[in-house]
């Protein structure tokens, strides 16, 4: 079963980490687990299962990953984009609480479906909105862009110039 290798890959990851790369016994650490947001409960169980069980940890806490970038930047409430290698994941938090009806999973990927241009996509139609609310012309001799739309010099000039 697939799971089971996916667990049996967990303990032996949590096995190297504490006797090779930390040096310590799992009994004397507590321990913090990031996890997805849109994990489910029975996954999170085997989890604590396997912590509890199989390394005797003495406490683990589990943290959302969307709260914990978060909390990197000094906020308990925000709207955090995840853009992976498998899709693409919009998480809002509430005072430092996923709210989990409100998570959107998308197949676009950095990799597989050229997230970058679709990004760029809907930013070019905020700023041209925003361009034509203000009322503001500008001469496109002049190599004005945006700042999102600078690239490397090897980089596919964009046909449309605003």
């Amino acid at each position: 079963d697939v799971e089971d290798d996916c667990f049996t890959l967990l303990s032996s990851y949590m096995n190297h980490a504490y006797t090779s790369a930390l040096c310590t016994s799992p009994s004397s650490h507590p321990l913090l687990l990031v996890e997805k947001s849109y994990n489910i409960p029975p996954i999170r169980q085997k989890m604590l299962e396997i912590c509890f069980e199989e390394h005797d940890v003495p406490a683990v806490f589990l943290a959302r990953d969307a709260v914990t970038a978060c909390y990197a930047v000094g906020r308990t409430t925000g709207t955090v984009v995840d853009v992976g290698h498998v899709g693409t994941v919009v998480t809002p938090v509430f005072e430092g609480y996923v709210e989990s009806r409100g998570i959107i999973k998308c197949p676009y990927s950095a990799c597989g479906l050229g997230m970058d241009n679709v990004v760029l996509e809907m930013m070019d139609d905020l700023y041209r909105k925003k361009k034509s609310e203000a009322g503001v012309t500008t001469n496109s001799k002049s190599g004005f862009m945006p700042l999102y739309q600078l690239r490397s010099p090897n980089h596919k000039k964009r046909r449309d110039i605003f």
